[in-house]
């Protein structure tokens, strides 16, 4: 069963009465309205002891990701590089962005270390690849996220959502903040933000 998918959960067909008929549907009175609860009943203890297992089993959240390169946060803002130059459209567009072959090249054509996870960035661009980074946050279909909107105007700082982002050697796997309805609703309440559903629900 696909991890988080709770449309796949199934119930099997009920068995007929030990009578070896079934009732109809629509039957009426007190028998008939006990006979579709305990139906009912059954269902839903079904689908909830599976979402249950779906979540002990750990397919609550985003499995972890790796990414192709084991690069460093804390080394690039240790020499003065901001979000924005790795992530170039957090303060243009919804999506912040990843940065691209050319964007690591800017820096790192010549060799700055001897570490072979920045000889990758040069094997992607000698052989024309581009590096095919793994997204770790990402907002559930029917809500609309805007980083221009948080981060240009809302102000808000990237370690609010992302956590400390900056202090970290290595790659990030899961979130580190997971996205939840209630910090955000927190965070809109705090500020005096918009908390209309339509706002980010779409």
């Amino acid at each position: 069963m696909p991890c988080g998918n709770w449309n796949a959960v199934r119930v099997a067909p009920q068995p007929a009465p030990a009578g070896g008929r079934q009732e109809r549907r629509g039957t009426r009175g007190a028998r008939g309205s006990a006979i579709a609860f305990r139906r009912v009943s059954r269902r839903l203890g079904v689908r909830l002891a599976a979402a249950a297992a779906l979540w002990a089993s750990g397919c609550g959240g985003p499995a972890p990701v790796t990414q192709p390169i084991q690069f460093s946060h804390n080394a690039h803002v240790e020499n003065g590089v901001g979000c924005d130059v790795c992530h170039e459209f957090v303060e243009k567009a919804a999506f912040a962005g990843m940065p691209s072959i050319d964007t690591c090249m800017g820096c790192h054509e010549g060799a700055l270390t001897d570490s072979p996870e920045e000889e990758k960035v040069r094997g992607y661009a000698e052989r024309g690849e581009a590096i095919l980074w793994q997204r770790v946050y990402r907002a559930p279909a029917h809500v609309f996220f805007s980083h221009r909107r948080h981060v240009l105007l809302g102000r808000v700082e990237c370690a609010q959502c992302h956590g400390d982002i900056g202090s970290r050697t290595a790659p990030i796997t899961i979130a580190e903040i997971p996205i939840r309805m209630s910090r955000c609703v927190d965070c809109h309440a705090q500020r005096g933000a918009d908390q209309e559903c339509n706002a980010c629900h779409r």
